[in-house]
């Protein structure tokens, strides 16, 4: 889904009717969706973000209150609305830089503060003990295990155009993850890492996104992190410290299982590039999913 092209001087005097009539708003990097602003008055500083639908920010919001309270740094959300067309979502603003933005030396320490956040997440219990798979922004699931869910969206891949291009035995992998993977509840944000974490060059500050948020296995996104080692510098670093350090070695049957899971992110990645019609992200998924199973030849 494209960004939306707004026009700044009608938003600013839209959040001017209920912020403060003295609004600076400034156009900061932004996602794959929204459009992100910096809002400034001269009592706080906020982030705005529009998109053409407001889904993601309900999830957002719903698991800002889960997490509120908790070692996960996730910015609350202060306003959801319409506006021209659009949605509208104000959050609280905090300090950082992008994880994805850190050179060598400005990731070094940082990403045992990655790590240790995927700790705190994995130790959060969701209260939706009865399903998993994708998250609603009412806190639902439409499946009643994780692994059932890995069962149907593999089926669903298959389905691409691109399917044909992979190695074989990437289908026969994949599909014995209904029988390897465990029946966990955890609360997994499906997109972690990169340009949605923020840190202020020692610890991680905010966790940002969870519109592919989900609830099932956490070790999901530790995989995350090494399917795009190869695509990322940040995620080649933490990818390296789940790998060589003590604290944060996982063992061999967990290894096993996020080998697998990076093969299942390949191909939910595939089925959205397909979708999207990105030609050039095929052929990279494509060929990172094929040097995987090389890999473990």
């Amino acid at each position: 889904m494209a960004v939306p092209d707004v026009d700044v001087a009608a938003l600013q005097l839209f959040l001017s009717e209920f912020l403060s009539a003295d609004l600076r708003l400034n156009r900061l990097n932004g996602g794959d969706e929204s459009a992100v602003f910096l809002a400034e008055t001269p009592s706080q500083r906020l982030v705005v973000r529009v998109a053409l639908e407001a889904e993601g920010y309900r999830k957002d919001s719903l698991v800002a209150n889960w997490l509120a309270g908790t070692a996960v740094p996730v910015p609350a959300v202060l306003r959801i609305g319409a506006w021209g067309g659009f949605h509208v979502c104000i959050t609280e603003y905090i300090d950082g830089d992008t994880v994805q933005s850190l050179d060598a030396e400005g990731l070094s320490p940082v990403v045992r503060s990655v790590a240790e956040t995927l700790q705190d997440l994995r130790r959060f219990s969701p209260p939706v003990p009865d399903s998993a798979g994708p998250l609603d922004s009412e806190g639902r699931c439409r499946f009643r295990s994780w692994p059932e869910y890995l069962a149907e969206s593999t089926s669903a891949a298959r389905q691409t155009r691109w399917g044909d291009s992979l190695n074989p035995k990437a289908w026969m992998l994949v599909a014995r993850l209904s029988e390897l993977a465990p029946d966990r509840r955890g609360l997994v944000h499906g997109d972690f890492g990169s340009n949605n974490l923020l840190t202020d060059g020692k610890r991680i500050t905010g966790v940002l996104d969870w519109s592919e948020a989900m609830i099932g296995d956490p070790l999901y996104d530790v995989a995350n992190q090494f399917f795009w080692r190869t695509w990322l510098a940040c995620m080649e670093a933490q990818a390296r410290l789940f790998e060589e350090d003590d604290q944060f070695c996982l063992s061999e049957r967990d290894m096993a299982l996020v080998h697998a899971y990076q093969l299942h992110i390949g191909l939910r990645q595939l089925l959205a590039y397909q979708k999207a019609d990105d030609q050039q992200m095929c052929t990279w998924t494509v060929g990172r999913i094929n040097q995987l199973l090389s890999s473990a030849s």
